[in-house]
Order: structure tokens, then C-alpha cells, then sequence
């Protein structure tokens, strides 16, 4: 258990608490499925929330680690050290408490799993996964500020453009539209003197509080993009867009990554899932909310 828990903690600081998730909650549930449905029906539950609860926790640590940390990141001015260090203390303390709850939810029966891979294909795609690790790595020194992000964007597109071109069909570009038509919509609204000079009276020293509360209805990549516009304080609106990501299941959309594949298995009760993941997420946000009255 500590082990799924902590796979997605740490490895959403790097790839974000999206594809963290795309890549464990799968293996578990088919980890499950080999270990039997007593297993299954007992443990995948807990499991699956808490790599959640996971992933949305440590991927507040970086700049990288979620959509809304690089906005903001870029949108502060703040040096990379200056973001680890602010949001520091709520992951050792979010880390503390996952360590409590895996080792608190129960293990698995000592069983023997053996697993076929397949090795045909074992250096098929090796020169496609080095030149995407050379991308992110030009990428990481875009967030860095070491190079220019423009810079960055035209290496990468150019690159894929030519080796792997059908990659771009997959794009969500959709999604991509979906949020320069957001940035257009807050840009408007914070050209409406009446709607800007309420919602900055609202935010005014209530940042954290404001960010949690907004994070519930409409998640917290919209949350920091509708109100980083009418606050200052920055450092605040990370830490309550991060911390604003435990609670409903919509809090983060990370989270509906977990829910889609915990839909889809059959002998599995979503109502209950709903439940638990809800009563977990609000114990961790209580508690991170009094970090942060502590630390204030």
C-alpha cells in the first residue's frame, strides 16, 4: 500500500498529478485483479483514493507538478527554490499523513504474482523515449527560466513535427481552446469595474480561503486563472489552489482520472467510492488548513 501510495506522491512532483495517475491507478487495479476479488473488493478502494490524495498533494510541491503551479509560477516571478520552499511544509506534512493512512488501511496477503512481459518490442521504442526525455529536459529549462519558453515550444514542435508527427492527432486540443477562451472570459471580467472591484474586496487578505472555497465548484486550474487577476498576492493563491485541490471530486481534475477507471470496474460500488474519497479528502483539507492558520 505504501509503496502505490508513494509512487504517486513522489513521481507527481515530475511528470504532474495527471499522467502520475494515468500510469498507477491503472497498474493497481490490475495489480488487484491478479491478487483476487477478496483483495480487490477490501483494499482497491482506499488504495486508489489515497494515490489520488497522492498525486494532487505532492504534485504541489513544483512549478511542473500541475497546471496551476506553472501558471502561477510564471505569473509570481518566483525562482524555483522560492516555490519549493513555500509549499514545502504542507507536503512533508501531507507526505506524513499518506505514510499513516496506507499503513493504517491494511496489507496485502503475502501471494505470489507472476507477471508475463513481453520482450519483443524491448528496444522498439528506445530512440523515441530518449528524444522525448531530451524534450522534457528542454522543457524543465523553459520553467527554470534558462532558455526561452518560446524557444522551448518551437524545439519541441519542430521535433515531434518530424519524428513523430502522429502524435499531434492525439493532442486534446479541444482543452487547449478551452483555456484561451477561459484567459479571454477573465480578461473581460476584469475589465467590468463592478465585478473587479467585488471580487477584489472578497480576495483581499482571504486568498487561501477564497481559492479552497472557489476550488470546489470549479476546480483549481480555473480557480487561480479567474483570480490571479484581482489579487496580489500570489504565494497565497498557490497555496490555497494547491491546497483547494483536496475536497470534491471536481476540487482537482486529476481526481476524475482515478473515478473514470474506478467507473469502469464492474463489481466495484462508485456510490461508496464517492463517499470515502470525499471524508478522505476533507480530513487531509482540514488539516492543511490548519497548517496554515499555524503558519500565517
Amino acid at each position: 500500500m505504501v509503496v502505490l501510495t508513494l509512487l504517486c506522491f513522489f513521481f507527481s512532483m515530475i511528470i504532474t498529478n495527471d499522467v502520475a495517475l494515468i500510469t498507477f491507478v491503472p497498474f493497481t487495479i490490475i495489480l488487484f485483479e491478479i491478487l483476487g476479488q477478496d483483495e480487490e473488493k477490501k483494499l482497491l478502494i482506499p488504495v486508489v483514493i489515497l494515490q489520488t490524495i497522492a498525486a494532487n498533494l505532492g504534485s504541489m510541491l513544483t512549478p511542473i507538478g500541475n497546471p496551476q503551479n506553472l501558471y502561477l509560477y510564471g505569473k509570481s516571478g518566483m525562482t524555483f527554490l522560492d516555490f519549493i520552499f513555500l509549499m514545502l511544509p504542507y507536503t512533508v506534512v501531507s507526505l506524513a499523513m499518506l505514510l499513516v493512512s496506507s499503513f493504517t488501511i491494511g496489507t496485502i496477503k503475502n501471494k505470489n504474482i507472476i507477471v508475463n512481459l513481453n520482450q519483443n518490442s524491448k528496444n522498439k521504442n528506445i530512440c523515441k523515449i530518449i528524444m522525448y526525455v531530451g524534450l522534457f529536459c528542454i522543457c524543465i529549462l523553459a520553467v527554470l527560466r534558462v532558455i526561452s519558453v518560446i524557444i522551448a515550444f518551437a524545439v519541441t514542435l519542430c521535433v515531434v513535427a518530424i519524428f513523430d508527427r502522429k502524435i499531434l492527432k492525439k493532442v486534446d486540443y479541444s482543452l487547449l481552446l478551452t483555456f484561451v477562451g477561459f484567459f479571454i472570459f477573465i480578461g473581460n471580467m476584469g475589465r467590468i469595474p463592478m465585478f473587479s472591484s467585488l471580487l477584489q474586496k472578497i480576495i483581499s487578505g482571504n486568498e487561501v480561503i477564497t481559492a479552497v472555497l472557489t476550488s470546489q465548484v470549479v476546480s483549481n486550474v480555473p480557480s487561480a486563472l479567474l483570480l490571479s487577476n484581482f489579487t496580489d498576492n500570489l504565494p497565497a493563491l498557490i497555496i490555497g489552489t494547491n491546497i483547494g485541490g483536496l475536497g470534491t471530486l471536481i476540487a482537482s481534475m486529476a481526481s476524475l482520472i482515478s473515478y473514470k477507471f474506478i467507473v469502469q470496474k464492474k463489481n466495484i460500488s462508485t456510490g461508496k467510492y464517492v463517499l470515502y474519497f470525499t471524508i478522505a479528502n476533507i480530513i487531509f483539507l482540514v488539516v492543511l488548513m490548519l497548517l496554515y492558520v499555524i503558519i500565517k
